[in-house]
């Protein structure tokens, strides 16, 4: 299962007939913007697990450095 950025969030979308249907929308890590991910990265709130995982992906894409 890929990375999550944020746990994912079910929203109410009401239909033209009247009734309500529910959506989830998921977070993942890949589709979220890279300004999104350093700016989650560089605040002093976030836990050391979800920094390791923003790390590997901004590794990934070639922003930060192997060796931060």
């Amino acid at each position: 299962m890929p990375i999550k950025f944020k746990p994912s969030a079910v929203s109410t979308v009401k239909q033209s007939n009247g009734s309500i249907k529910k959506v989830q929308q998921h977070y993942y890590m890949k589709a979220t913007s890279t300004k999104d991910i350093l700016e989650a990265y560089n605040r002093a709130s976030t836990l050391p697990k979800l920094k390791d995982k923003m790390k590997k992906e901004l590794n990934a894409r070639g922003v930060l450095d192997a060796d931060i």
